[in-house]
């Protein structure tokens, strides 16, 4: 059965990150900007 939930709300409903993690992963700036996943300048 479809819910519809976002990608935000699902990940912290079956506990798998939250906080400042789950921000970390979810930063929109982050998964978009040049260079390599992981590196910060």
């Amino acid at each position: 059965m479809a819910k519809h939930v976002t990608v935000r709300q699902l990940v912290m409903e079956k506990g798998v990150l939250k906080g400042k993690d789950l921000a970390e992963v979810l930063d929109l700036l982050a998964m978009t900007e040049l260079g390599v996943p992981g590196r910060r300048k």
